[in-house]
């Protein structure tokens, strides 16, 4: 359970690397005093010693959320420093700081790590502070918002797992086991009433192999571990308490304890404590908001679990009441499906006809399988007089959010190619990407409008976009991150992409516009469009990417089978590779050969 919390700032470390020890220590100086000596700066003359401490600093349990590194620097480059560094702490923001970067090295890094933002030397240090500012609460927010997702799915599974015992030694077993596993506390005690004449205690520990370890205890052992005047004040006065080391002496013995009582209906049915003697200020925000939540979740459990210890012939009414319980919650579940469901026959609808497509290209295949019911992937196709258009898109994420984002690009190409008539590919991309990132923009401006939020919009795209001339045998096409392939004489050709996606982060409101390539047609040339679902899958005996290497291998190697045949082969191929391993993203391939059999409207 990670720390989203930066109100403990002595655990918030800035690393800043660059081989001039002159900009370290101006750096170190001037975020220091900008940032009102809140954090705490670490310097590095090296990428080599930069990812030492970076280590270092993680192992210790700090935290680092933003990294800034010169690029030009002796042995290890900033870029590639910075790419390890994405790899050791991928949600640390990025920074690149340099007077003399190309720019293909920033593209670069923004590839490889997701840069944050270029800052040019020599650098502006109100727009240094601020930028620092910012990228530390965007780093603790998307962490914060990681931690409430992780609770929530947690609190769901306690709320299963709980549900199932019945008997209260099984409830109590059950509970000292998750919360200990779960929040990697060293000690629990569960102190629990079961009438006026009886009361429960049971403390559970982990041992040196990590095994949860679960006994009963007599009251009079507490006072040889535990705060006892804290947990007796809990359980007479429902009060919560939350001691760190070094922040209140009265307790200054004892480590850091949470001890909270579970209450039902203005009664105290026992208390709940959990000491750690591993660190200082183990329970902060996260894990208490995490505890509070659990501790009242728990309740009804738990008042269930007394009732049956207590009241046999109750277990009737309290398991119809459950049962009920459950019933609700599947018909809820089912609601939440059949409503993703009907969603997916929309987003089927909106693609285009197999039908029509193979009365066009009567050898065809698409490879079309979402990760999840709905997906982040989709074709589109339309024909105006002579010519045919055809993209392969890949929106952000999958599921649900990548399905919203599908349906509105779908509805902009509609709107760009078909009702104002721009059939040039290169503008239809260009305009789909101002229109997507003023869309976002306006949006996030009406949701929060004192926000600079022009960095921080990743929503966005990425296609692979034909414009087939049937009158003059030419195919002109545009990509945004995704090639265009064809093969010709059992040869590929790449028609390359532009190095940027549609919408999604921004260095300035308005991007450059794309670009397009052409092709001259022959009889029998086949045309690939296809996003990076395939390519990213692992599988294969040692578990690594299918990689775009073995997909043009594996294209060329089945130029002999028709079009059918080979999308009847990929998927084949594509299961065979993945063995049972998880889809880790939606599935989109097109394959399409071009004839001179069309019929010229």
């Amino acid at each position: 359970m990670e720390n989203s919390n930066s109100s403990n700032y002595s655990k918030v470390y800035i690393l800043c690397v660059d081989d001039d020890r002159t900009v370290l220590n101006s750096l170190r100086h001037e975020l220091f005093e900008g940032l009102k000596r809140i954090y705490k700066i670490e310097i590095a003359d090296s990428g080599e010693e930069g990812l030492d401490i970076l280590n270092e600093l993680l192992e210790q349990k700090f935290i680092v959320p933003v990294i800034i590194s010169d690029q030009l620097m002796p042995g290890m480059k900033g870029d590639e420093f910075l790419a390890q560094a994405h790899a050791i702490c991928p949600t640390t923001r990025k920074i690149l700081l340099t007077g003399q970067a190309t720019t293909e090295s920033v593209a670069k890094v923004i590839n490889s790590c997701g840069l944050y933002r270029f800052i040019a030397k020599p650098w502006n240090k109100e727009d240094l502070v601020l930028t620092v500012e910012q990228a530390i609460k965007s780093y603790f927010t998307d962490l914060q918002l990681a931690n409430s997702i992780k609770n929530i799915q947690l609190l769901n599974e306690y709320a299963t797992v709980l549900g199932k015992e019945v008997s209260l030694m099984g409830w109590i077993n059950t509970f000292i086991h998750k919360v200990l596993q779960d929040t990697h506390t060293s000690r629990a005690l569960l102190i629990i009433h079961l009438d006026a004449a009886q009361t429960y205690y049971v403390h559970g520990w982990m041992n040196e192999r990590k095994e949860v370890l679960i006994e009963e205890v007599e009251p009079f052992q507490l006072d040889e571990f535990y705060p006892v005047q804290v947990i007796t004040e809990t359980l007479r006065e429902s009060k919560k308490y939350v001691h760190n080391w070094n922040t209140d002496t009265h307790f200054a013995e004892f480590h850091s304890f949470y001890c909270a009582p579970f209450i039902k209906e203005g009664y105290t049915l026992g208390c709940l404590y959990l000491e750690s003697g591993e660190e200082e200020y183990f329970f902060e925000e996260p894990v208490i908001e995490f505890l509070d939540s659990l501790v009242n979740q728990a309740v009804i459990t738990l008042e269930n679990a007394i009732l049956y210890q207590n009241l046999e012939q109750k277990v009737k009414e309290r398991t119809l009441t459950i049962e009920q319980q459950k019933k609700e919650i599947e018909a809820k579940n089912k609601d939440i499906t059949d409503s993703i469901q009907y969603a997916r026959r929309i987003q089927y609808a909106i693609l285009p006809n197999q039908e029509i497509l193979s009365s066009l290209f009567p050898n065809f295949f698409i490879f079309y399988l979402p990760k999840d019911i709905v997906s982040g992937d989709f074709y589109w196709f339309t024909q105006i007089n002579n010519c045919f258009y055809i993209a392969a898109v890949d929106c952000t994420g999958h599921g649900v959010p990548g399905a919203f984002m599908a349906v509105l690009s779908h509805s902009l190409l509609n709107q760009i190619v078909i009702e104002k008539k721009i059939d040039e590919p290169q503008e239809v991309l260009t305009i789909l990407d101002k229109s997507i990132f003023q869309l976002l923009q306006s949006e996030i401006d009406t949701i929060e409008p004192n926000m600079d939020n022009t960095n921080n919009i990743a929503d966005g795209m990425e296609i692979a976009f034909c414009k087939i001339d049937l009158s003059n045998y030419l195919l002109t096409f545009s990509g945004a991150n995704r090639p265009c392939w064809i093969t010709r004489n059992n040869q590929l050709f790449e028609l390359k992409q532009d190095k940027k996606s549609i919408g999604g982060l921004k260095w300035c409101a308005i991007d450059a516009a794309f670009s397009s390539k052409m092709w001259k047609l022959e009889k029998g040339d086949r045309i690939y469009l296809f996003t990076d679902g395939i390519t990213d899958q692992f599988g294969g005996e040692k578990l690594k990417r299918y990689t775009r290497t073995r997909f043009e291998k594996w294209i060329l190697n089945h130029q002999d089978c028709s079009l059918q045949e080979q999308g009847k082969l990929l998927i084949e191929e594509f299961n065979d590779w993945r063995r049972g391993v998880e889809q880790l993203d939606d599935i989109l391939v097109l394959g399409f050969e071009y004839t001179f059999e069309y019929t010229l409207s």
